[in-house]
């Protein structure tokens, strides 16, 4: 099954944002505050990607 050029950077927006979201929880520093400011990061960039995905 091929991927849609739309699928392909949703994926890898995806995945990006969840490396950067581990990168945060991984720290030894990390507050719960940091923490909930990387988890609202990515449901508002996955909200956002998942909105300019095209209708089914």
């Amino acid at each position: 099954m091929l991927l849609t050029d739309e699928e392909v950077a949703f994926e890898t927006a995806w995945q990006w944002n969840l490396a950067e979201m581990e990168k945060v929880r991984r720290r030894s520093s990390n507050s719960a505050a940091e923490i909930a400011a990387a988890n609202l990061d990515l449901d508002f960039h996955g909200s956002l990607i998942l909105d300019l995905r095209p209708e089914d």
